[in-house]
Parts: C-alpha cells; structure tokens; sequence
C-alpha cells in the first residue's frame, strides 16, 4: 500500500526530504516588499508636504524621514528575500507535513496528514504574474494550518494529490 501513495505524484516533492521554494517566489517577494514601503513612503511624502505647507516643520530638512524609510525597505528588500529563500523548506514525512521558516525567529510547524481537511491553491496577482501558486492546507484546528508559497503549478498540484492522499480524502472539487 505505502509503494501506492507514492507513486500517486510522480513529479511532485520528493517524499521525507526537506525540500526549497521555487527560485521565483525571491523576485515575487522583492516585488511584495517594494509595494508594501511604497505604501507606507507615499503617505509620509503626503504628510510631510502638508506640514510643510502649515509650517509645522521649521528648519527640518525635506524628506528625513520617508527617504530614511524608502532607503531601509529598499535595502530590506534586496537583502531579506533571498535569506527567507535559503531558511524556508518543507517535508512530506510519513505522517505528517513539516515547515520550517524564519528568518530572525526560527518557526517549526507539523501538520499531521490525519488532521486536513483540505488543500487548496491559490494564486494572487503576484502568484499569476510570476506562475507560483500557494498550497494552503486546513484542518479542524486552528494552530496546525498550513502553507507552502512558491510552487509550480505543476509541483502544487502533485503536493496536493499527495497530501489528500496521504490523509485518505479523495480530490473531489
């Protein structure tokens, strides 16, 4: 029975090895990252400009603080990506779905294939944009949820039918 289930996905993750995101999901997050300080430096620009205009800022010079924050996330955005890269890695156990993540704090998570319900893929804009897909497992509990970004659609939808497999659910969608 065990020689069955894996070969349910041939060209999915190999089964009890630690295996890395797509090389892509690095781009993706960078991309992530530039957003996410541009919304937060276009409304200090927009702040700054009217404090300037109420001449609440006296002598301050022009744009301290949403260039120091543009330069921080830019820097962070280069350099944090590619570290998340090297420390994030999955394994399809025996019995359970391990995670490891962190980049300052180290998070280990184990997902018992008894406990999911279901696995879906989600792709968002970025996902589409760079062709990476999300697989998010879920189970009865809160705590032992689950998620794998940066697959192939390929590679998503192997690790899908394993995991569904491994926890004895067929793939009716």
């Amino acid at each position: 029975m065990a020689e069955s289930e894996s070969s349910v996905a041939p060209e999915g993750p190999p089964a009890g090895e630690w295996t890395e995101l797509h090389p892509r999901v690095v781009t993706r997050w960078r991309l992530e990252y530039l957003t996410d300080i541009a919304m937060l430096v276009v409304p200090l620009v927009v702040a700054e400009l009217v404090a300037r205009n109420a001449d609440w800022l006296g002598s301050v010079p022009a744009f301290v603080v949403p260039g120091a924050v543009a330069v921080i996330g830019l820097v962070a955005a280069i350099v944090v990506p590619p570290v998340q890269h090297r420390r994030w890695r999955y394994r399809l156990a025996d019995d359970a779905l391990e995670i490891r993540r962190g980049v300052i704090v180290e998070r280990r998570s184990v997902v018992p294939y008894r406990r999911v319900q279901q696995v879906d893929l989600a792709r968002g804009p970025l996902d589409r944009l760079f062709g990476l897909v999300r697989a998010e497992l879920t189970t009865a509990a809160a705590t032992t949820d689950g998620s794998i970004p940066g697959l192939t659609p390929d590679s998503a939808e192997a690790f899908r039918t394993l995991v569904l497999a491994r926890a004895g659910l067929d793939d009716a969608v």
